[in-house]
């Protein structure tokens, strides 16, 4: 499904014998910032960032590796750090 990462959504029950996985990625321009109590990170996917309101997220080295899997847990930290005070604004307004 194709949605907004905050939308509440619902589907059938997970019959199959492996997990359900979901991925969540959200395409915001550069001039939106978060507001919250930690400073999130983000990936550039297109463009320049002429506003830093985002640590990037460094490229992995290769699949699993221990410096791409630590830089993970720090964003996932920050991230769940900032649940439930997440708001953002647009730079200029």
């Amino acid at each position: 499904s194709l949605h907004h990462t905050h939308l509440l959504h619902s589907s059938a029950p997970n019959r199959g014998r492996d997990r359900r996985i979901g991925v969540g990625i959200s395409y915001i321009p550069t001039r939106v910032r978060h507001v919250g109590p930690r400073r999130l990170t983000a990936s550039l996917v297109r463009g320049h960032d002429r506003y830093g309101h985002f640590d990037p997220e460094p490229r992995p080295g290769a699949d699993f590796d221990a410096e791409a899997r630590a830089a993970h847990a720090e964003a996932c930290a920050r991230f769940f750090g900032s649940h439930g005070s997440v708001r953002t604004e647009v730079a200029g307004s």
